[in-house]
This record gives structure tokens, C-alpha cells and sequence, in this order.
């Protein structure tokens, strides 16, 4: 695992660019909410209560349609996103679909936390909604924490070798 630090701040690809034509497509979660929903994923196991309700407060909500690629594979990697609602799918060039996530996964984590290139493409199958969680915020995050949570660490391990990207 590489070292935790400051991620590349770069927009993501389609997604900036679909909620900016589209007035009022992105909300803040509400606080509360937020983190009794993101200590539920395991995602931010162990970080204390105050750092999760930091990230809470930066999370933005998007709704995406169908086919919309949330983050390309090679490029910079600057946030995280958690599915609220929808199917949205995993695939490489060499590999093409690795996985189908939905309602509770999280992806691109990888870019973020090893501060490399995407390793996968990731699209929506269908309507669904997405958590932003900036990546800048969980890297502070996860710089508090001696260890990364074991969902968190189990599922980069799982991920790079399954796109053979490790």
C-alpha cells in the first residue's frame, strides 16, 4: 500500500461537466445522516467520530443517468464515490467487466489513497445516485488512523489484483 498524502485535485471526467449543465444536480448530505450511513459501510472504520462527521459535511450527493462514466481508467484520480442508488459497473481495456456494484459499494479509492492513475472505468447501468466524498477530506482521514480500515484494505487488496493494476 503506498503512503497516504495529498491526492491530485483534478475534476472528474464527465461528472463535473454533467452537473455543471444541470442547475441544482448536487446537494450536501445532511450530517447526521451521513455519518451513521458511512460508519455503517465499514469504509471509514476506526476513524473517530469528529473526522467522520468532517467528511459527512463534505460529501456531495449527484444523480447520474444511465451510461454516464463516473471516473476513466488512466486518469487522475481526485475523489471517492459511495452508490446510494443504481447498478453501475467496473471494466478495464484489457479486462473489460470486472464487476457489478451497487447500493453500499464504493469505488475509486485506489487513485486516491496510492495517488495513481484510475485503475478501472466506472459507469452507471443505470439512474442511479452517487456520493462524492472529495479526496483531499479522506486522506485526512485516513492519515488519523495507524492502520486502514480492514473493509477498506481488503477490498484495494481484492480490486488491484483483480484488475492486475498491483
Amino acid at each position: 500500500m503506498g503512503a497516504v498524502g495529498a491526492p491530485v485535485l483534478v475534476a472528474a471526467t464527465g461528472l463535473a461537466t454533467a452537473c455543471a449543465a444541470s442547475e441544482g444536480c448536487t446537494r450536501r448530505v445532511r450530517t447526521g445522516t451521513g455519518v451513521d450511513e458511512l460508519v455503517g459501510l465499514g469504509l471509514l472504520y476506526g476513524a473517530s467520530r469528529a473526522m467522520v462527521e468532517a467528511i459527512a459535511a463534505s460529501v456531495v450527493t449527484v444523480p447520474i443517468t444511465a451510461g454516464t462514466t463516473i471516473i476513466t481508467e488512466g486518469e487522475p484520480a481526485d475523489d471517492l464515490y459511495v452508490i446510494r442508488a443504481g447498478t453501475f459497473s467496473a471494466a478495464t481495456r484489457t479486462q473489460g467487466t470486472l464487476r457489478l456494484m451497487t447500493v453500499g459499494d464504493w469505488f475509486g479509492e485506489i487513485g486516491v489513497l496510492e495517488r495513481r492513475p484510475r485503475t478501472a472505468t466506472v459507469a452507471a447501468e443505470t439512474e442511479g445516485e452517487l456520493w462524492r466524498i472529495p479526496g483531499e477530506a479522506f486522506l485526512h482521514a485516513m492519515s488519523s488512523l495507524t492502520v486502514l480500515p480492514d473493509p477498506l484494505h481488503r477490498g484495494v487488496t481484492s480490486r488491484l489484483v483483480l484488475s492486475g493494476a498491483s
